[in-house]
């Protein structure tokens, strides 16, 4: 039990959290941008939790990172990876930059050139993001 005006720790969160998933049947939670997080081997550490211990067993984690190597090698141990840097990601995030070079007055006096140009160059540094 916490006393009163003081924050909960590590562990009082994670009795909460256990709590919580007794009520429902799965929960779903999304770590995005693990890549831009402080403390980043607390976190590793609570993901490793959540995916290993049997009172979180109904909790379904999808993480997302660019590939460090800390993050990657503790994520590949926890589930399954999927890579967002493929042709089928590329070529939608090429339509998009189409569509929005295409129909937003703000380019339209762009040559078509520079459009293309501004497109390979976007779809190249995006890297699936």
């Amino acid at each position: 039990m916490l006393a009163r005006g003081t924050e909960p720790g590590y562990d009082d969160l994670l009795v909460l959290l256990e709590a919580i998933l007794k009520r429902f049947t799965h929960v779903y939670i999304v770590f995005d941008g693990l890549d831009e997080s402080q403390g980043l081997d607390n976190l590793l550490n609570l993901l490793y939790t959540l995916s290993t211990q049997q009172p979180f067993r109904n909790l379904k984690i999808l993480a997302t990172s660019r590939l460090i190597g800390d993050i990657q090698r503790t994520l590949e141990t926890l589930g399954q990876s999927i890579s967002m840097s493929n042709p089928l990601v590329d070529r939608d995030i090429s339509h998009f930059i189409e569509s929005r070079l295409s129909t937003s007055q703000k380019f339209a006096s762009w040559p078509l050139t520079l459009k293309h140009e501004v497109k390979e160059a976007l779809v190249k540094s995006a890297k699936g993001m």
